[in-house]
């Protein structure tokens, strides 16, 4: 018994600070950035950091334009390029490098990137130089994921969701605003939250008032093993309501199953059904939608 007791405590105090962190996470924005530089005395380490910084400001300039609109970035251009694009890597929460190539015909070196950047912190920047943001249709979006069984449904809000972060961004490739639970923690009524992921109407619309959103994404993620103790089986659904009426009007469900049963195969597994989930969610949101009805 003493152990038990003795686990929950290790449970509660690395779950303490996650929510106390989800709760200052800041918004975030991830684009693409491709750059070049060329070698000069045989010098790749720094002709791959001059191409990092190009890829740098080649992914800033798209999340500044992702945040406002073109007419008003094209107009402040000029001062644009020389407060925030010259100061590209202050706004950078994370990088990854996804290609790397050296061109020996051109002596060039190009990189792409994947970056997230503080998306507050260049809207701040923005309004501080007079350039308008763009107010962009909201999407709350709430993945109860649940890999590990001792994630129960009272806590699940307090642990990080990959795939709801992954979703989020996809919104955000699509025009629209993302939000997660960083921001819905905050309206402290996680029992209503619980009750629209399992698609009570009633609560769905609460979610959806809370933030003005055009839509709202729930969805679970589960991974269990397989009746012949072989293999684990992941499955990842999701639903979209209408924010203003509540009407589901989008729903779907992967299932993938990976070789091995210990925690490392649920992760897997949850992770191919949600990348294939995201591309099904990706191609909705890009699809055009007719016109809102108002509500009667």
């Amino acid at each position: 018994m003493a152990r038990i007791f003795g686990f929950l405590a290790v449970v509660i105090l690395a779950i303490a600070p996650v929510a106390t962190a989800l709760q200052r996470h800041a918004e975030t924005i991830t684009q693409a950035g491709e750059g070049s530089a060329s070698i000069t005395d045989n010098d790749y380490i720094e002709a791959r950091h001059r191409a990092k910084d190009a890829a740098v400001r080649d992914a800033l300039w798209k999340a500044v334009n992702s945040l406002s609109s073109m007419e008003q970035v094209e107009s402040n251009r000029d001062s644009l390029a020389a407060t925030i694009i010259a100061n590209g890597m202050g706004y950078v929460q994370r990088y990854k490098f996804t290609q790397e190539s050296i061109d020996p015909a051109s002596t060039t070196y190009r990189v792409s990137l994947e970056i997230t950047f503080f998306a507050d912190r260049i809207a701040k920047a923005l309004e501080n130089g007079g350039v308008k943001i763009a107010e962009k249709p909201k999407v709350v979006v709430i993945i109860d994921e649940r890999p590990m069984e001792m994630v129960t449904e009272a806590s699940f809000l307090l642990t990080a969701s990959p795939i709801e972060e992954m979703f989020r961004e996809s919104v955000l490739r699509a025009g629209r605003m993302g939000i997660g639970r960083a921001k819905v923690r905050t309206l402290k009524n996680d029992a209503e939250v619980m009750k629209a992921v399992n698609g009570d109407a009633a609560a769905v619309k609460w979610l959806a008032g809370q933030y003005a959103a055009e839509l709202v994404v729930v969805g679970a993620a589960r991974a269990k093993p397989s009746a012949n103790g072989q293999e684990m089986e992941g499955l990842v659904w999701t639903k979209i309501y209408d924010g203003a009426s509540a009407s589901p009007i989008w729903a779907q469900e992967v299932k993938e199953s990976v070789a091995g049963t210990v925690g490392a195969d649920r992760f897997r597994a949850i992770r191919q059904c949600a990348d294939k989930m995201n591309v099904l969610l990706g191609e909705f949101l890009a699809a055009p939608r007719p016109p809102r009805k108002a509500d009667n």
